[in-house]
């Protein structure tokens, strides 16, 4: 007798005795079964070579079987590309998925392999199509050095390494000073991490800072096993570069001539340096300037802060004029003047009187 491949019997007996009398068919023996000498087709769909997966972290190993009486599943794990194996699970129920639980072992040349038997103890294995990596280790990352007071700032950059390759890198920019953080358009209130450009090499554009505000930097990188790094930190504070402007009053006048000078500065400016250009100077915020002799006087201001330095000169700011010179006996012309004048309109009213007697 024989059997074909993948279909089910039924299997009776029944006895004869020497009398003739045969079984009762309803007490006659019987089994059924399934004939099959077929070998599963298994094919293991997850990991199938290409991942990173990170150890101690539970992943999904997947694969399909196709049998009509499959059964149980063995599965192992290869570090170094299937030249040896460990057992992850024996005789588990062929269900085409099973969580695994990593081990932290870095290595980038694993492999998964499944054998499914089926229930006439046919038996098939399949394994990765091709490597894939485990990672058990955290990426690094660090933040260019940035000085702790700058009066300009394009971007923050730094650098990150990792076994498995680098799959993002983001920053946190918080404005310490006012508790608040930039989301990439504004200022809020809620910690945002961004996306940086590049991976092991990153940078990302500054935003808008304010004048004397203290800032803190944080960096994580992300491998594409999953690991997160340690965090990367650095802070500051932004100084605008100072901006050298001023008023004086007045600008014109006879000799001497005293000037007040008014600082209209922008920045944080922690010194002011004047030269009155009469080879004085001063030091003062706000000085006051008698200029002793007549000429023109070119005026400059320097001043300095955390952000820098500037510098403005006004040519010919000040003009100073020597007083007119004194007429007879000493008296200011003015004077002269206003006796001139008195003299003439007497003569005139005495003509005048003289005229009308005759």
């Amino acid at each position: 007798m024989s059997f074909t491949d993948g279909h089910s019997y039924t299997v009776k007996a029944k006895a004869t005795d020497n009398m003739g009398y045969t079984t009762a068919l309803g007490d006659q023996p019987s089994d059924s079964f399934s004939y099959d000498v077929t070998s599963p087709t298994v094919i293991v769909t997850s990991p199938d070579g290409g991942e990173s997966w990170a150890g101690g972290t539970a992943y999904n190993i997947t694969w399909t079987t196709i049998d009509i009486n499959k059964d149980i599943a063995d599965i192992e794990y290869s570090s170094d590309g299937g030249s040896t194996w460990n057992s992850i699970a024996s005789g588990v129920g062929d269900t085409g998925s099973y969580s695994w639980t990593v081990p932290s072992i870095d290595v980038p040349t694993a492999k998964v392999r499944v054998t499914a038997t089926d229930k006439a103890g046919n038996s098939t294995s399949d394994e990765s199509d091709a490597d894939f990596t485990i990672d058990s280790t955290a990426p690094v990352v660090t933040i260019t050095d940035i000085a702790d007071s700058v009066n300009s700032l394009g971007q923050i950059s730094g650098t990150a390494s990792d076994s498995s390759g680098i799959d993002k890198l983001q920053v946190v920019v918080k404005n310490t000073t006012d508790n608040t953080y930039w989301d990439g358009s504004s200022w809020v209130a809620t910690e945002t991490w961004l996306d940086a450009t590049g991976t092991i090499s990153w940078s990302y554009a500054t935003p808008t800072l304010s004048d004397s505000k203290a800032y803190l930097v944080k960096a994580k990188a992300i491998d594409k096993a999953g690991n997160t790094s340690a965090l990367g930190l650095d802070s500051f504070t932004f100084y605008e570069t100072p901006t050298a402007a001023f008023a004086a009053t007045p600008t014109s006048g006879n000799e001497p001539l005293t000037v007040q000078f008014t600082d209209q500065c922008t920045g944080t400016v922690n010194s002011w340096a004047w030269d009155f250009g009469d080879g004085e100077t001063s030091n003062e915020r706000n000085p006051s300037h008698t200029y002793a002799s007549s000429g023109t006087y070119t005026l400059t201001l320097t001043v300095a802060g955390l952000g820098g330095t500037d510098t403005l000169t006004d040519i010919d700011c000040i003009t100073v004029t020597a007083p007119p010179s004194p007429g007879p006996l000493g008296l200011p012309p003015w004077v002269w003047a206003a006796i001139v004048g008195a003299g003439v309109l007497l003569f005139l009213v005495i003509l005048f009187r003289l005229t009308r007697k005759r």
